[in-house]
């Protein structure tokens, strides 16, 4: 099978229908309640487009966009704190174009999308 966002199944720590493992699925028992990812390291010819795509494998993407201060860095906001803390767990360390992301939680509780 794979792995999609949406459709998760009825328990806390599946999502589409995979366990996850406990250390992901434990990410929200420690106390991440935020939904935003702070994607880092990320490559300027990886396009938001493909960035969404990538994160929408592991849960589901409400908003993404380039950190203003920092364009190596990507702010995703997820549904929920779980779908982020899933995809936190697989993609950290992920190499993507010669360059191996990182990712964190923020302290951001929404991304803002501009005007």
């Amino acid at each position: 099978g794979h792995l999609r966002g949406g459709g998760g199944g009825g328990r806390g720590d599946e999502l589409g229908g995979v366990s996850l493992t406990n250390s992901a699925a434990s990410a929200t028992d420690r106390g991440e309640k935020h939904s935003v990812l702070c994607v880092n390291n990320v490559d300027s010819s990886v396009t938001l487009d493909e960035l969404f795509t990538l994160c929408a494998v592991y849960g589901d993407v409400w908003r993404i966009k380039k950190h203003y201060r920092k364009p190596s860095s990507i702010l995703v906001q997820f549904r929920n704190a779980h779908h982020a803390a899933v995809a936190a767990h697989f993609l950290h360390g992920v190499e993507l174009r010669k360059r191996s992301l990182s990712c964190h939680f923020t302290a951001h509780e929404s991304v803002t999308l501009p005007r």
